[in-house]
């Protein structure tokens, strides 16, 4: 980076460790322990009704992570308060995996079990084995145990794709449909749990994700990520056209970790056609940020509104590049951050509309922060780093 971008990524970093932090310390959770969806623009919570096991992952990726970074004892220790909820009111023991939801009283709401919010459940464990928790302590291993089989023997399907939604008893609920973004997080959490276990069982699950990805997910040309598909890995006639640029960029840094992680060169060429992609078809040039969605094939934009966590994971995917990519650098991405939605007090802007004086969304969900985790971690991370920055 240059000093100038230097200088930005340490007030953005400065920004979230500072404010960011300590203030869904103070108030993302409830009396009983539980994690506040999300907050108001005044940083007040804004009652749900519900907790996720989503967020729950994504929180004990960031309480773990800048726990152990900040030598924060009170993070640490919500972390392993996380850990113990996995342990208790989200784990279904009789149907086997964990509860997408629970009521404010610590029962089930919402028995299915989902894909995506499974992905976090394992990527949260990751990051918290990475950070210095306990691998081998009994209820970790069995969580882990847990939710690789979870994966195997209940979400994957015989055609290898994997089911994003079951009921209790195991019956997909997905029927036809696959979905690209579960399958994108749980490609994170194996390559995570690989980093930090070394254990075999999580190359071989990533593995399977990347055929999928090969195999439909991805078109090199024209290159485009499909989001909504059918069980042949065809885009869905429905709903098949609309993509996302912020998953192009999300999965063009995925895939340069895989290359790293799985000796794999080609991944590295496809990392590098999806990041140009998404510069090209989604970077808004008035005032920054990548647009929330496109048409597939004419690139029209379909949705103008520009949420945080797409530009966030450009900055992930850019980070530690020298050149641009077609013009667009480091330097504009966090200039755009800095200016437009991470503020002095740590507080942002979830969604801008077409311009950045309207703010579409004003409150601020609890599960950003996981973006603003990785991508504060990608953009101070050096040689000397682990693949994840981590």
């Amino acid at each position: 980076m240059t000093p100038k971008t230097d200088e930005i990524a340490r007030e953005l970093v400065g920004r979230f460790t500072g404010g960011t932090l300590p203030l869904f310390f103070e108030r993302g959770r409830t009396a009983s322990g539980f994690l506040v969806e999300r907050l108001n623009a005044d940083g007040a919570p804004v009652e749900s009704g519900f907790h996720r096991v989503m967020l729950l992952g994504r929180q004990l990726h960031t309480y773990s992570i800048w726990g152990r970074r900040l030598q924060h004892a009170g993070y640490w220790a919500m972390a392993g308060d996380l850990v113990d909820q996995l342990s208790g009111p989200f784990r279904d023991m009789d149907g086997g995996g964990w509860f997408a939801r629970i009521d404010p009283e610590g029962k089930p709401s919402d028995t299915d079990k989902d894909l995506y919010a499974h992905a976090f459940v394992l990527f949260g464990l990751g990051s918290w084995i990475a950070a210095g928790g306990d691998m081998q302590a009994p209820h970790v291993r069995d969580l882990l145990d847990e939710g690789h089989r979870m994966m195997t023997d209940a979400f994957q399907r015989p055609d290898g794709s994997f089911s994003e939604c079951l009921d209790r008893g195991g019956r997909d609920l997905a029927g036809e449909r696959v979905e690209q973004n579960p399958h994108m997080h749980l490609l994170e959490a194996c390559l995570l749990l690989l980093e930090t276990t070394g254990e075999a069982r999580w190359r071989a699950l990533a593995e399977d994700v990347l055929a999928l990805f090969e195999k439909g997910f991805y078109r090199p040309d024209p290159p485009v990520l499909f989001e909504h598909l059918r069980r042949d890995l065809t885009p869905d006639p429905f709903k098949g056209r609309s993509v996302e640029p912020g998953h192009h960029a999300e999965w063009a840094w995925l895939l340069t970790c895989a290359s790293t992680l799985l000796a794999r060169d080609d991944l590295h060429h496809s990392a590098e056609i999806l990041l140009e992609a998404a510069i090209v078809r989604g970077w808004n040039a008035s005032d920054g940020g990548l647009v929330d969605e496109i048409d597939a094939e004419n690139s029209e934009i379909l949705a103008p509104t520009r949420r945080l966590w797409p530009t966030l994971e450009l900055a992930k995917a850019l980070a530690g590049r020298e050149k641009p990519v077609e013009g667009i650098g480091q330097s504009q991405v966090l200039s755009h951050l800095l200016d437009h939605r991470l503020s002095a007090d740590g507080t942002w802007s979830e969604r801008l509309g077409v311009d950045a004086l309207t703010i579409a969304d004003p409150t601020m969900p609890a599960s950003s922060l996981y973006h603003l985790s990785m991508a504060m971690l990608a953009i101070t991370a050096d040689q000397e780093t682990a693949t994840f920055g981590i």
